[in-house]
């Protein structure tokens, strides 16, 4: 092989892992552009091409980009891409996007790989009885009340 084929083999495969990278990002980009401008059939479809660059390196910004636009398709399929194979917990803690979860997002990546206890579940059905409760009135006090 000549210099300039090694050369241009070498230039290939730096363009095979930038070009997925930029890819994504601009998805990323426009599917937050789109949820900003209410575009929902925009949304859906950025929402869709991005379930095909999901990896734990990017998985927590996906979740998050996911989480903010509301697209429920691209949520479950970041956690169940983590549930499939839970070793990439690892990898995803090690992105720089993991810091950036918030307490929410993190409880949700942590029950798509174990099953939520039964404390935690009694709590979520106590506070959704409390949350059906209807709103306390408020304003002019009554004739009776002064």
């Amino acid at each position: 092989m000549s210099g300039k084929e090694i050369k241009d083999v070498k230039e290939t495969k730096e363009t095979k892992k930038t070009k997925p990278i930029k890819s994504t990002l601009f998805v990323m980009e426009l599917l937050n552009a789109a949820d900003r401008f209410q575009l929902p059939a925009l949304v859906d479809l950025c929402a869709k091409k991005l379930t095909s660059h999901v990896a734990p390196d990017n998985l927590a910004d996906i979740f998050t980009l996911a989480d903010k636009c509301n697209t429920p398709v691209l949520k479950s399929f970041c956690l169940e891409f983590l549930r499939t194979e839970p070793k990439r917990l690892t990898e995803v803690m090690d992105s720089d996007g993991y810091e950036k979860l918030s307490a929410r997002q993190l409880q949700d990546l942590m029950a798509a790989l174990a099953p939520p206890s039964d404390k935690s579940k009694k709590r979520d059905s106590d506070s959704s009885v409390t949350s059906d409760a209807p709103a306390p009135e408020t304003g002019a006090l009554g004739e009776g009340d002064q």
